[in-house]
């Protein structure tokens, strides 16, 4: 026969069917944890059934179905996954190379790490990783990546919808591993810009061909847009003397102007060189 154990676990009866141990003082019954089993106070044991089946001793005397009283207040069981329920991004603003961008994940129980689990974030058309990086051990997990030259999104970057477990996992103290879906979340970040791409001078603009006695002006463009911090200077070598082109204007295009002041005795008749 199939013998088995009611067994209790939340507000629910289950079964626990007759594994092994005839012919012994042991009987072992077996009942899983469906995902979302939740018990926080202890499993209870109901009744023992015969289920057509008979648990007789060696001279086929029936065995009393009468259970003892059994304190399993510290069999708790928990089958439910833990969830992410609030993901925390990195500010907004503009990122250059070597730059970290790390993203928070909030679950809704307290979660371990083993080895380097990772998400996926989208910087422009590429895909990049997101390593673990802390967080085992409590409810809250970081994920980092550390910008490399040539990495561009000036749309904002995006994650993808899911936690990747290829390279890892996450679980709980119950051994539950986690929902990865990511779904739900707003994923896509407008406000981080990544541009690792250092501008370049495209054009160098002299004064026009003449002679000077007051002051040259050369105006530089660049690749992008810049902004310009502190007092930048060109040198500029008149007839085998060093002078200083000085910054001017304007902050925040991609055109730049210097300029030097000439003064006795500056000359140079074969034309001034940039250093």
């Amino acid at each position: 026969g199939n013998p088995s154990l009611t067994v209790r676990i939340g507000l629910t009866d289950r079964l626990a069917t007759y594994i092994s141990g005839s012919g012994t003082t042991s009987l072992l019954f077996r009942v899983g944890v469906l995902p979302d089993d939740a018990d926080s106070d202890g499993i209870q044991l109901q009744s023992l059934n015969l289920n057509s089946g008979s648990i007789k001793d060696s001279s086929l005397n029936d065995a009393s179905l009468t259970l003892a009283a059994v304190n399993m207040a510290n069999v708790v069981v928990d089958g439910s996954a833990p969830g992410v329920i609030a993901i925390t991004k990195p500010n907004d603003g503009y990122y250059r190379s070597t730059q970290s961008l790390a993203w928070s994940l909030q679950f809704d129980k307290i979660v371990f790490v083993t080895n380097t689990p990772t998400l996926r974030l989208n910087v422009g058309a590429v895909t990049k990783t997101l390593s673990y990086l802390a967080g085992s051990g409590t409810n809250t997990l970081i994920f980092s990546y550390t910008t490399i030259p040539g990495d561009v999104a000036i749309n904002g970057v995006q994650l993808l919808p899911a936690i990747d477990l290829s390279s890892g996992q996450i679980k709980d103290v119950y051994g539950n591993m986690i929902k990865t879906s990511l779904s739900g979340f707003g994923l896509s970040y407008a406000g981080i810009i990544v541009d690792s791409i250092a501008p370049v001078v495209t054009r160098v603009a002299p004064p026009m061909a003449g002679s000077y006695s007051q002051r040259l002006v050369f105006s530089l463009e660049t690749s992008e847009k810049v902004t310009v911090v502190g007092n930048p200077e060109i040198a500029l070598n008149i007839g085998g003397t060093l002078k200083s082109l000085i910054y001017q204007s304007v902050s925040g295009t991609n055109k730049l102007s210097f300029s030097a002041s000439l003064l006795l005795p500056d000359q140079d008749l074969d034309g001034v060189a940039m250093a």
